[in-house]
């Protein structure tokens, strides 16, 4: 069924938490609970429904952040290469690679935590 459908089909539902407590009745409905989602304006409009893993995506995002206030190395996606991409589109200049001599020095972001704050 297309979200459409679905969302017309859902729209007088109560959503039953539980078991059935009449167990006679032979009509079985398809659906006994509805989501969320499904109140969000544009849900009815995807393609695919259910087609992301949250508990992956909310650990992958807890991780990027907690790896970047700590600049864990190896483990942030803020290294030379998304430095010189910010230096392509000529944006965040304060955040340009600089070179020093022999190396290249990565200022930190303000968000950068110190030593004692760590």
């Amino acid at each position: 069924m297309k979200g459409n459908k679905i969302s017309h089909a859902l729209k007088d539902i109560e959503n039953d938490w539980g078991k059935r407590q009449d167990k006679s009745k032979k009509d079985v409905q398809m659906w006994k609970k509805i989501s969320i989602f499904f109140t969000l304006p544009y849900w009815k409009d995807l393609a695919l429904h259910h087609n992301f893993d949250l508990m992956h995506i909310e650990k992958n995002i807890c991780e990027s952040v907690i790896y970047k206030l700590l600049e864990i190395n190896g483990k942030t996606k803020d290294e030379i290469n998304a430095r010189k991409d910010l230096q392509d589109l000529g944006i965040l200049h304060d955040l340009h690679p600089q070179d020093q001599s022999t190396r290249t020095y990565l200022p930190p972001a303000p968000h950068t935590l110190s030593k004692v704050e760590k």
